[in-house]
C-alpha cells in the first residue's frame, strides 16, 4: 500500500474511472530497451473513458523511469489518435500507511512482531517511504498535480478521503465512493488478479481503529508506538516520514 496511483487524463473529455484489462504484469528495475508505456497500455486500455489508470511502486524505479521518458515524447499512441486523444495530462495519487496500520494492510492481517524479517521488512518500509518523499517533492516541484492520502483515511475517515478524491479528480464526477463493488469482466478482468473481496466500507466497518491498529482517528496518528520504540534504529526515520506525509493528507 506504499504506491502512487498515476491517472493519465486525455483532454478529449477529461477524466473518470477506468475500465480496461491490463496488459501481463510488469516489473523492472530498471528499463533495458526503449518502451513507449502509452502504446503497451492503450491495448488494455477503454480509451473512450477519460481517466487511464496506471499503478506504480517506489521499489521499482525503472518502470517509473519509462512512464517519465514515455511521456517526455509526447507521441501518442495509434489507438489514442483512432480515439480522438490529442494530449494526455498527469495526474499522481499517493498512498501511504502510518505503521501501525501496516498490519491490516499486510496479506496475512497479521501484527508486525519485531523479529529479524520484520526488521528488514521495517527498514524496507522506512527507504520505500523516503523514496516515496522524493517522488512527492519532485511532482511538486514540476507543479504536476499529486494527491498524498493515507491508508489509514481510506479506511477510518472514508467520507473526508473520497471528498478529496472526488475534489482532485473533478472529471470523474463525483463517482467515487466506498461502496463500489467492481464486477469481473465489466470493471475488472482476471488478468488483473484482483485480490479484494469486499468493498471499502465492508471492510473497515468490521475495524476499530484503537484495536485492530492503534490508532487515533482523531489526532491521525498512531497512539501505539510499540513498533516505533522497537525500532530505534529507524525510529527518528519514520516519525519524520509520517509527518512529512501527515501533513498532506
Amino acid at each position: 500500500f506504499r504506491k502512487a496511483l498515476k491517472f493519465a487524463c486525455p483532454n478529449k473529455t477529461m477524466c473518470l474511472r477506468d475500465k480496461r484489462q491490463l496488459p501481463p504484469a510488469h516489473r523492472q528495475e530498471e528499463p533495458r530497451k526503449a518502451i513507449n508505456l502509452l502504446n503497451l497500455l492503450s491495448t488494455g486500455w477503454n480509451l473512450t473513458r477519460p481517466i487511464l489508470h496506471d499503478k506504480l511502486f517506489p521499489q521499482e524505479p525503472g518502470y517509473t523511469k519509462l512512464w517519465e521518458e514515455s511521456l517526455s515524447t509526447k507521441k501518442l499512441s495509434s489507438e489514442m489518435a483512432v480515439h480522438g486523444i490529442e494530449k494526455v495530462l498527469q495526474a499522481y495519487v499517493m498512498m501511504w500507511t502510518p505503521l501501525c496500520v501496516m498490519a491490516v494492510a499486510s496479506k496475512s492481517g497479521g501484527k508486525l512482531s519485531v523479529q529479524e524479517s520484520a526488521r528488514t521488512r521495517l527498514q524496507r518500509e522506512v527507504w520505500n517511504l523516503q523514496r516515496m518523499r522524493q517522488q512527492h517533492e519532485a511532482l511538486m516541484k514540476s507543479r504536476i498535480p499529486v494527491l498524498v492520502i493515507s491508508y489509514a483515511d481510506l479506511l477510518f475517515r472514508q467520507h473526508h478521503t473520497v471528498d478529496r478524491m472526488n475534489g482532485f479528480l473533478p472529471c470523474a464526477g463525483s463517482s467515487m465512493n466506498a461502496h463500489f463493488t467492481p464486477r469481473m469482466g465489466i470493471d475488472i478482468f482476471p488478468r488483473n488478479k484482483w485480490k479484494v473481496r469486499s468493498t471499502i466500507h465492508d471492510f473497515s466497518s468490521k475495524l476499530d481503529a484503537s484495536e485492530c491498529c492503534g490508532y487515533d482517528v482523531k489526532e491521525s496518528k498512531c497512539s501505539n508506538r510499540t513498533y516505533f520504540e522497537s525500532i530505534p534504529e529507524f525510529e527518528e526515520d519514520l516519525n519524520e516520514l509520517n509527518e512529512y506525509f501527515a501533513q498532506y493528507s
